[in-house]
């Protein structure tokens, strides 16, 4: 029987980048849905998990466009350290990835003080909402993963209200929350751009994947 991998992302986009082939799951920016997507693709025959998206910047040196590749998840309940194997692969193919620790979050870190506060407390360069419920399935099961992002949105960038009521509420926040403040607008278009930039190098890190193998 061939050796699958899988792939959890958080967002439609992210998985839209990925090789034909490879298996996936969204959770849609929902640590709950992760959880038990990440259980569903082991439960389905994946001997092991990659954590692939975006991610925000905790590192001042990790601007937009970034890739990372983690050597260990930081969460609530502690440290779990990625599959060394597969990440040496990986920083071979992908020489200009940063290696660096990740923390895994239940909720967008949105302002420049909780980025730094959680900087401070975990020494992650980066941070996202899927890599928490990849490790700590994986580990409960006994099976390897990864985390491969891109910052999206680096350090010294908050994410305006806007951004976060589109997320909440679709169009229609995104509409209410810029009448309320339409000075949101250029902030939102240089977070965009930005966002954009880092899709784009995740679809150019993303056949590297395809020749993990245990």
């Amino acid at each position: 029987m061939a050796f699958e991998l899988a792939v959890l992302t958080g967002l439609p986009a992210e998985a839209a980048v990925l090789p034909p082939s490879m298996r996936s799951a969204c959770a849609r920016c929902d640590t709950a849905r992760a959880r038990v997507l990440a259980a569903e693709l082991l439960a389905g025959g994946a001997e092991g998990l990659v954590s692939f998206g975006l991610a925000g910047g905790l590192s001042a040196g990790a601007g937009a466009g970034t890739l990372v590749l983690a050597l260990a998840v930081v969460t609530k309940k502690g440290r779990q350290a990625c599959w060394a194997e597969w990440t040496n692969t990986l920083a071979e193919q992908l020489p200009h990835a940063r290696l660096g620790v990740v923390a895994a979050v239940d909720g967008i870190v949105a302002s420049v003080a909780e980025k730094r506060l959680l900087a401070d407390r975990t020494g992650a360069v980066a941070v996202d909402m899927e890599s928490g419920a990849v490790a700590e399935v994986c580990a409960a099961a006994g099976k390897p993963f990864i985390v491969l992002r891109v910052v999206a949105d680096p350090l010294h960038r908050a994410i305006p209200k806007a951004a976060l009521a589109m997320m909440n509420g679709g169009m229609a926040g995104l509409a209410g929350s810029l009448l309320a403040a339409p000075s949101q607008v250029p902030e939102l278009l240089r977070l965009a751009a930005e966002a954009r930039r880092a899709l784009k190098v995740l679809a150019a890190a993303a056949p590297a994947l395809a020749t993990l193998r245990r």
